[in-house]
């Protein structure tokens, strides 16, 4: 496993914890990694590919989620230009954050 990778799952790891504690939804978390670009620490998917990539669940319950996320301090998003299909789109961007809370909350 890549040195990413490994980041990636420890990241996972407390944010399963971060999300147990506040009765958080796990739908996204579990998803992420099939979107998530590990070689730019990034991931520019849309909230429909988030609901595809989820079993085609309702595209407001995965903006619900994200915003869950992004309250509890486990994702930053910021809104940018990606490439698609060779042109520019505007997208959100969405980098994983680690909050500033985390007692309680075991580290690997």
């Amino acid at each position: 496993m890549s040195e990413k990778a490994a980041q990636f799952r420890d990241w996972r790891y407390t944010a399963m914890q971060v999300l147990q504690r506040n009765g958080g939804p796990f739908r996204v978390i579990a998803i992420i990694d099939g979107l998530f670009s590990l070689e730019d620490g990034e991931c520019c998917a849309t909230d429909e590919q988030f609901a595809t990539e989820a079993g085609h669940c309702n595209v407001k319950t995965i903006s619900r989620e994200i915003q869950t996320l992004r309250s509890l301090g486990l994702i930053i998003t910021k809104p940018g230009w990606v490439d698609k299909h060779g042109k520019k789109v505007r997208a959100r961007i969405i980098w994983l954050a680690v909050p500033s809370d985390l007692s309680g909350i075991h580290q690997r």
